[in-house]
């Protein structure tokens, strides 16, 4: 009896310590089965190509890959409940607009390859929700921050990666997504907060070349506000000529807008903020899905950038 006792405990004993570590790392994959505090700009392994968060499970803190320390390629962070597999920001926000700032993001990805978010929510990060070097696909996500007016950008991806926006919910007091880093947004709802633009297209030194272009589709931008620093579709600033930037806005069938109770409606489309200006770029906005706001143009400081409402 001893010795069957001595052999059950010899063959189990191994599994009980695999499962109880949280997170348990098989071939790469790092599975978290309980609640962890993994802190600020935790340094994910370079060995994990796949974080997974079970059913039920809340990560406190934020995943962390620095640019020249990942090697392989790719990496997906994947919940097993959209609702419940949680990412929440370890302490308060960090609203300076610094590099290190942006490293706290809940997932700050500057490795090679794509980086895959779904079925999981991002809320209350300390600075940014969904940031990558290259190419970002989020699919069947919700990104929110509840906390009041902070600088919580949603998705971000590097310009013109072709980033993927599926099926998701943004809720942020930022910009949702930029539309010079994504090609598709898809079946996804965008509440619209008081600070930022759910399609921005630049800030500051972020000029590009050429001609860019994001589909839009199923999407509907909820009004929550009744005042606004952004519109809809936004050009808040350049500090160079923008003469040789032109920005495809397709809307391939019908935008459509709801306001919450007492909210009203921003801008369709606004070129400059109270502060900065634009100039000489051009938005094309594509499509007969946004005619309607066709003469919903904000200028500010005398941007002389173009706004051309195509097919309308």
């Amino acid at each position: 009896m001893k010795r069957i006792f001595l052999l059950f405990t010899l063959l189990c004993f191994p599994f009980s310590l695999t499962w109880a570590a949280n997170p348990n790392v098989v071939n790469g994959v790092a599975t978290y089965n309980a609640n962890k505090n993994i802190g600020t700009k935790f340094p994910v392994p370079n060995s994990w190509k796949q974080i997974k968060i079970n059913a039920g499970v809340k990560i406190t803190g934020s995943f962390f890959v620095q640019q020249g320390t990942r090697t392989t390629n790719n990496l997906s962070v994947i919940g097993k409940n959209r609702n419940t597999s949680l990412i929440v920001g370890a302490g308060p926000h960090d609203h300076n607009g610094t590099a290190q700032a942006r490293e706290k993001s809940a997932i700050r990805y500057f490795g090679p390859g794509t980086l895959t978010v779904k079925k999981l929510t991002s809320k209350n990060s300390v600075k940014f929700h969904i940031s990558g070097q290259n190419k970002v696909v989020v699919t069947n996500a919700t990104i929110i921050q509840p906390d009041g007016e902070v600088t919580s950008d949603g998705v971000h991806g590097k310009q013109n990666s072709g980033s993927v926006v599926k099926g998701s919910r943004i809720d942020v007091y930022d910009d949702a997504t930029y539309i010079t880093e994504t090609k598709t947004i898809q079946n996804t709802t965008i509440v619209h907060n008081r600070n930022g633009s759910p399609f921005q297209i630049g800030w500051g030194n972020r000029l590009f070349t050429g001609q860019k272009t994001a589909v839009i589709s199923g999407v509907t931008v909820q009004s929550a506000s009744t005042g606004y620093n952004q519109g809809v579709v936004s050009w808040a600033h350049n500090q160079h000529s923008a003469a040789n930037n032109t920005v495809n806005v397709k809307f391939s069938n019908q935008l459509k807008r709801t306001k919450k109770s007492g909210a009203a409606h921003a801008p369709m489309v606004q070129l400059g903020t109270r502060r900065f200006t634009t100039n000489k770029g051009v938005i094309n906005v594509l499509g007969t899905g946004s005619c309607q706001w066709k003469n919903s143009i904000q200028r500010y400081n005398g941007s002389n950038s173009k706004v051309n409402f195509r097919n309308c």
